[in-house]
């Protein structure tokens, strides 16, 4: 994965002083398919929660495919929920961060905030490390929402689908492929490779080559 993690992709952005620091909506949309693939894999496959999804977990090739990694911390399922309070507390679900029991669903709660942080360049809940105000905003605060105004639609409802303090309210994997915001930009000749090669400034080997 010789680009590196998506945190780094994200520091790239910001050191060009783009306005705002962000990925655009179409190559998002083709990032996001294959962390959603990835998670599908890890929870219908290997019936296991990442646990520890953010931007410096998930590493971007060349050729533009995306793969999670970091499972230190993964947990295979038993009786469909776990308990410990383990990984980043600024991606973590409100029922991580209350010590109840969690599922499948926390990881969902973990992508639909990196796509906001990658959407918008901020993270709604970091900033400082007041370990108490952040899973007091988690905990309580309303959930984040994109800014109907400057994001698409679809984008704004993708958001707005993972980013839900109850997680029965969440959707599933499945019900994320099917989303418009996924499907509407499976044809668009945006590539990711072409992309990160005008972000970076120059190419990457090919991994084949």
């Amino acid at each position: 994965m010789n680009v590196g993690s998506l945190e780094k992709v994200f520091k790239a952005i910001q050191s060009k002083k783009i306005s705002p620091p962000c990925i655009p909506e179409t190559i998002l949309s083709k990032i996001t398919k294959q962390i959603l693939l990835g998670l599908a894999y890890l929870h219908k496959e290997k019936h296991q929660i990442h646990r520890d999804i953010k931007p410096a977990n998930i590493l971007i090739n060349a050729d533009g495919i995306v793969k999670l990694t970091d499972f230190g911390i993964s947990r295979t399922l038993e009786k469909s929920q776990a308990h410990t309070f383990v990984g980043s507390r600024i991606y973590m679900s409100p029922e991580r961060i209350t010590g109840k029991k969690y599922s499948y669903p926390s990881d969902i709660w973990s992508v639909g905030l990196v796509i906001y942080e990658l959407a918008t360049g901020t993270q709604p809940y970091g900033g400082g490390n007041d370990f108490l105000s952040q899973i007091t905003k988690i905990v309580e605060d309303p959930e984040p929402k994109l800014d109907e105004n400057i994001f698409s639609k679809e984008l704004c409802d993708f958001i707005e689908k993972t980013i839900k303090k109850e997680e029965e309210k969440r959707a599933n994997i499945d019900e994320l492929l099917k989303h418009p915001f996924i499907l509407n930009h499976e044809k668009d000749e945006d590539n990711i490779s072409k992309w990160l090669e005008n972000l970076f400034e120059y190419k990457y080997s090919k991994i084949n080559n």
